[in-house]
C-alpha cells in the first residue's frame, strides 16, 4: 500500500483487495500468529477504506476456502475436489472491478458458496451510576444479547454511539 496509495490519490482512483483468512475473523486451533495476522490485515483494510474517503477508492476484503499448496491435505480429496482456486478469482476480479460498489466488505467463500461477514454490536446493557463485578455477572445475558445487532461503520462510530447512550456516574 505504501507504494501504490500516492499512484490511486493522484489518479482519483482506487481498488484494492486483502486476502484474509476465516481464521482472521474467528481464530484456528493451533493457527494463532497466522489468524493474529489475517485479523491485522482485515483492520488493515478497515482503516485504509475510511483514510481513503475523498477519492474514488474501495477496499475489500476476501477470505477464500480453497485448495492450494498450503492447503493441500487439509481436506479430504472429494471434498478439495470443489473447491478449485479459480473460483475465488472470479469474486476476486469483482471486488476489484470498476463497478462494483463495494467497500469494506469481507466475503468468505469457496466451493461455489460465498457469503458476507460483518462485525455486529449487540444493544447490551446500561450500567447507571458505576458497574460492579456482581451486577455486570447478573445482567452478562443482557450485555450478550445478540437479538438486534448492529454493524459499525468504524471505531468512531463505535465510541460516538457508547457516547450516546451511556450516562454520566
Amino acid at each position: 500500500t505504501r507504494a501504490v496509495l500516492p499512484l490511486m490519490r493522484r489518479a482519483g482512483y482506487g481498488r484494492m483487495l486483502f486476502c484474509i483468512s476465516a481464521a482472521g475473523l474467528y481464530g484456528h486451533r493451533g493457527q494463532a500468529a497466522y489468524s493474529a495476522s489475517k485479523g491485522a490485515l482485515l483492520a488493515f483494510m478497515h482503516s485504509v477504506r475510511l483514510e481513503e474517503t475523498g477519492y474514488d477508492f474501495r477496499a475489500n476484503a476476501l477470505a477464500p476456502f480453497a485448495e492450494t499448496p498450503m492447503t493441500a491435505g487439509a481436506m479430504p480429496a472429494d471434498v478439495a475436489r470443489r473447491f478449485d482456486a479459480a473460483q475465488c478469482a472470479e469474486a476476486a476480479a469483482w471486488l476489484v472491478h470498476e463497478r462494483c460498489p463495494a467497500n469494506g466488505d469481507v466475503i468468505i467463500g469457496g466451493g461455489g458458496v460465498y457469503r458476507a461477514a460483518r462485525t455486529v454490536e449487540a444493544d447490551g446493557a446500561r450500567f447507571v451510576g458505576g458497574l460492579e463485578a456482581a451486577g455486570f455477572a447478573r445482567r452478562y445475558a443482557e450485555v450478550t444479547d445478540m437479538r438486534g445487532a448492529r454493524a459499525q461503520d468504524s471505531a468512531d462510530a463505535c465510541f460516538l454511539r457508547v457516547v450516546r447512550e451511556g450516562t454520566a456516574p
